[in-house]
């Protein structure tokens, strides 16, 4: 099955069912799509996203019964759903987070390294600090290697790290907490 047959199905259902039905509908089945290996081809030249990203927003006007040519950022936080840009980065993030907590697979533990900064090199100011690969090419620009330092330097702290006893929030709340951070980011248009 591809997203097309996906968006064919939700549209054939746009007059029997409600919008909790649909957003179901969607993570069984469009966003299993948009999830599988987005780490490896998510951050692809836009002449390659193009066609997905028109999909996806042709696929939240169908579930909100919205004109063909609605803004879709107010949707996507109207559904609390993640474009899939903010799916690529989370999924980074995600990534990220399991090498910070030292659970990501022993093969793949050499992909990020820290920035050390002397004797003060706690867990908590390691995993504020990774090291953003230099690179020569655009493809290495473009790699988790790169992006991954890239994106999770740029979240705030709080949405890691428990201040109270100052540990790495699990990666449960982690994922949580960044989705709706990056949700919250969407505009509404008026």
């Amino acid at each position: 099955a591809s997203l097309t047959s996906d968006f064919y199905a939700i549209n054939r259902a746009k007059h029997s069912l409600n919008r909790k039905y649909f957003i179901q509908l969607y993570y069984l089945l469009v966003y299993p799509h948009l999830l599988y290996g987005i780490v490896l081809w998510g951050n692809t030249y836009n002449i390659y996203l193009n066609i997905l990203i028109a999909l996806q927003k042709k696929i939240i006007r169908t579930i909100t019964g919205s004109l063909f040519n609605a803004h879709t950022e107010p949707l996507f936080k109207s559904l609390r759903l993640l474009k899939i840009s903010d799916i690529y980065k989370l999924q980074i993030a995600k990534c990220v987070h399991s090498y910070v907590t030292n659970v990501l697979p022993l093969p793949l533990m050499d992909i990020f390294t820290y920035l050390h900064y002397g004797e003060r090199n706690t867990p908590q100011s390691k995993a504020r600090n990774l090291r953003l690969q230099k690179t020569r090419t655009i493809v290495a620009t473009r790699s988790i290697a790169n992006m991954g330092p890239k994106i999770w330097n740029s979240i705030k702290l709080e949405l890691y790290l428990n201040i109270d006893n100052e540990q790495i929030v699990t990666i449960k709340c982690f994922a949580k907490q960044y989705k709706n951070y990056l949700v919250g980011a969407y505009t509404i248009f008026i």
